[in-house]
């Protein structure tokens, strides 16, 4: 037995009597991204271009190796799907998703995939800001973007919602609108109300490493932090400090990690 959900505003297109489950699958384009049991193309339907995401099954070896490190197990399209939906209802701007399929609920067989509009015009923040330190951007457009972040990342949290791999590469500026920024990549989004200061600070500490070679200043991650918090710094300082240091060692493990040296 499958799954098989077309949004009501594609459903013109993707008429269900001609899209079944198996023509999903089988599509091909641009190969974006393949990684072992995930493949992402990039294709192009009357005119418009669309991602879709495959999974395949998953290995129990996979499944036991999450939930011996505590981590729930990412099994299929599933988890990205619902991710979207939470977002779109908490008004944080993300893809747009067109059709949503699964096979068998046991994961050793299950097949599904998530076909998503493209975004288009988009910059990651990690391209934006790469000449940052030889040609910083105009004081504003700087203290916005860090506003949009450290916003985006709190309505993410409040809601018990954490990334997983919240990276800058993730974050997406539309041209020439500078108030429209797009947070990608959710098929790690796990919902936790227990253990969170462990997924918030890897989290944190995922954006703290990707922006440590943008010629950031000590005064803008202090902005970042009381837009993130919503408290004056002084407060900050004395309640958070205990996960601001765990963010900051895990961010420098990554840096070792990456680089082979502390930026």
């Amino acid at each position: 037995m499958s799954t098989l959900i077309i949004n009501p505003e594609y459903q013109h297109l993707f008429k269900k009597e001609e899209w079944p489950f198996a023509r999903f699958m089988a599509l091909t384009g641009d190969v974006y991204r393949k990684v072992k049991n995930r493949q992402t193309l990039a294709f192009e339907y009357q005119g418009t271009q669309f991602f879709i995401k495959k999974h395949g099954s998953t290995s129990i070896h996979e499944i036991l190796k999450n939930w011996l490190f505590l981590r729930k197990p990412i099994i299929g399209a599933q988890t990205e799907f619902e991710a979207l939906n939470i977002l779109s209802h908490l008004s944080i701007d993300t893809m747009q998703w067109v059709a949503f399929g699964q096979t068998s609920c046991m994961p050793l067989l299950q097949q599904s995939f998530l076909v998503t509009r493209a975004l288009e015009n988009m910059t990651p923040l990690e391209d934006l800001c790469h000449d940052w330190p030889t040609k910083p951007p105009a004081p504003a457009f700087r203290f916005a973007l860090l506003d949009k972040v450290a916003t985006m990342s709190r309505q993410l949290h409040a809601a018990h919602l954490y990334h997983r791999d919240l990276y800058l590469c993730h974050f997406l500026w539309q041209q020439n609108s500078l108030d429209r920024l797009y947070l990608i990549d959710l098929h790690r989004t796990s919902k936790h109300t227990w253990m969170e200061n462990r997924w918030k600070i890897k989290d944190l500490a995922g954006l703290y490493f990707s922006s440590l070679l943008l010629g950031l200043k000590q005064r803008d991650y202090f902005r970042f932090l009381k837009q993130y918090y919503q408290q004056p710094l002084r407060d900050i300082l004395k309640q958070h400090s205990p996960l601001l240091k765990k963010v900051v060692f895990r961010a420098q493990r990554l840096a070792l990690k990456e680089y082979g040296y502390l930026p």
